[in-house]
């Protein structure tokens, strides 16, 4: 067959050959776990695919690593030669670009020794180890990964390609101008359909891969009492787990602010307290043990007691309809009416400032200095009844409860407020998203919500393009050493878009290069004067052979 292709893979002991030809026959792409086993395949892959309009069959050969091994029988009759060396391994790319004189078993030399003129292509496998810890790698692996080689230290003359057999980057790239290469070689003016075979072209820079997911990798973050969907990137309609409610077991016979007792027992009652916990109206008659039952709680079948979700609605209620209210929150814009009891058994702080020895605990109103009415009442809903504020709720809302909820020692809402707030930025609209990152970032730095800071960080830096164009002046009203480290590690990289700019220039000086070479052809037979042009063929051709005929008769 005149398209048959052999190609031969050359190169170091564990550089990646025979996975780098799994790869390329299955279409696959190798899991990093499975990397330490070894591979156990085929010495040869035939493998048919059509190019430039063209069907071939291109075998390709795997070889012996070691350099002692005999590999003569793999060169015979070769159409390519690919020279691998692993990324993360400088021996093997010593072993290709070492001089003459001082190893004479390295493959390049051993290359031509047997093959004058067959193209060579220089590979570079494992390439998804640049960007990857090298420590975790040789842990997970029991591998001995060293430096990376980068692609600036190769000073050879032959064309270079990176692959991965992990994220498939650079595989087909290789394969293809390969074949573009071998189809070259074969080009004769008597065979025309290999004339539209397009040359070998410089492989595209590979894209790093994005930084993760702080919010979803943390180890930091897991002693925080999180919901598993704000790990796991729960939707809008998924529930949120729900939290335990405040109990009353501390004010159990507990007299100070009591509302009456019991005509049956003498033990202190609250209002709040049960209309919260039961059905029962306050004025109704107890007895010692239902009211122990209410006040600590326990498994119980009394119909008398509200249930979890009952109990919820009717403490959210109370607070909304101020009923039973003793005690007055003045905020800056409004204020708010509340129970001391309620809010002192959901907030350590409140139970120090209302119940406690301050002097807002003799006080029936008490001025909350620098917090709004909306944040208050959202705070207020979280001590009262463990409620999160819902999808209504503005962001802008969610971002200035983070001092509020700082400044009230609420370490479990506002644990659950910084994954409320990532969530809303990764599922809202990129440029609302980007706005309302720039406006938490200082206030998460400075009341210490470390795990939405990372987050924001991370979400400024990958869509740093976006920023620079479109929110350049808010951008700017960052602090100087922040706008540092989000431009430093900025996704893309500076390197990734500088060397694809250079990659699309010289793909476009290929193409006015190619155009360039037949100027009259590409006229002639593309365009209007086509037509014109073989009418006149035609006529020229005509007149000749009727000059002849004359002289025949």
């Amino acid at each position: 067959m005149d398209l048959d292709f052999k190609i031969v893979v050359v190169g170091d002991v564990n550089v990646g050959k025979t996975r780098l030809i799994c790869s390329r026959a299955y279409r696959k792409t190798a899991c990093l776990d499975k990397i330490r086993t070894p591979a156990h395949a085929s010495s040869v892959w035939a493998i048919d695919q059509r190019l430039s309009e063209l069907w071939n069959s291109h075998r390709l050969w795997d070889t012996f690593g070691a350099h002692d091994r005999d590999r003569r029988f793999a060169f015979g009759h070769a159409d390519v030669v690919l020279l691998c060396f692993s990324i993360a391994s400088e021996n093997s790319l010593r072993n290709i670009k070492a001089p003459l004189k001082k190893l004479t078993n390295f493959w390049i030399h051993e290359t031509r020794q047997h093959l004058k003129s067959v193209p060579q292509f220089v590979v570079g496998c494992k390439a998804d180890l640049r960007h990857c810890n090298l420590d975790e790698f040789n842990a997970r692996c029991g591998q001995l990964a060293t430096k990376v080689a980068f692609k600036s230290e190769l000073s050879l003359s032959l064309p270079y390609y990176e692959t991965s057999v992990v994220t498939g980057d650079g595989v087909e790239d290789l394969f293809t101008n390969a074949i573009r290469a071998a189809l070259l070689t074969r080009r004769r003016f008597w065979r025309s359909h290999l004339k539209s075979v397009q040359r070998p072209l410089p492989q595209p820079p590979l894209l790093p891969p994005m930084p993760p997911d702080c919010d979803r990798i943390s180890e930091s973050s897991k002693h925080l009492a999180l919901p598993a969907a704000a790990i796991t990137g729960r939707s809008q309609s998924s529930p949120e787990p729900e939290c335990d409610l405040p109990s009353f077991d501390t004010f159990f016979d507990f007299e100070r602010y009591s509302d009456g007792n019991s005509e049956n027992c003498s033990i202190p009652l609250h209002r709040c307290i049960i209309a919260s916990r039961t059905r029962i109206p306050f004025e109704e008659k107890f007895n010692e043990d239902f009211i122990k039952l209410v006040y600590c709680g326990g498994f119980t079948n009394d119909s008398r007691i509200f249930t979890n979700v009952e109990s919820r609605a009717a403490r959210l209620n109370m607070f909304h309809t101020g009923k039973y209210s003793d005690v007055t929150l003045i905020a800056d814009d409004g204020e708010i009416k509340a129970h001391r009891i309620l809010l002192a058994a959901g907030s350590e702080l409140m139970n120090a400032m209302l119940i406690g020895h301050w002097r807002e605990s003799s006080l029936s109103t008490i001025r909350m200095t620098d917090l709004k009415r909306d944040e208050l009442r959202e705070c207020c809903r979280w001590i009262y009844a463990r409620v999160m504020p819902d999808w209504s709720t503005p962001t802008k809302l969610l971002i200035q409860l983070i001092p509020a909820a700082s400044r009230l020692c609420m370490s479990e809402f506002f644990s659950r407020l910084e994954a409320q707030i990532i969530e809303r930025i990764r599922t809202s609209p990129s440029s609302i998203g980007l706005q309302f990152s720039m406006t938490a970032l200082e206030l998460a730095e400075q009341h210490h919500a470390n795990r939405l800071a990372a987050f924001i960080t991370r979400h400024l830096s990958v869509n740093f393009n976006e920023i620079h164009e479109f929110h350049r002046e808010q951008f700017l009203e960052l602090e100087e050493a922040k706008r540092v480290i989000i431009e430093k590690e900025r996704w893309p990289p500076t390197w990734y878009m500088k060397e694809r700019d250079l990659y699309e220039r010289t793909i476009k000086n290929i193409k006015n290069r190619d155009q360039k070479k037949h100027p009259v052809f590409t006229r002639v037979l593309c365009g209007a004067g086509s037509s014109f042009f073989m009418k006149n063929t035609f006529f020229y051709f005509l007149r000749i052979f009727c000059s002849f005929i004359p002289s025949i008769f």
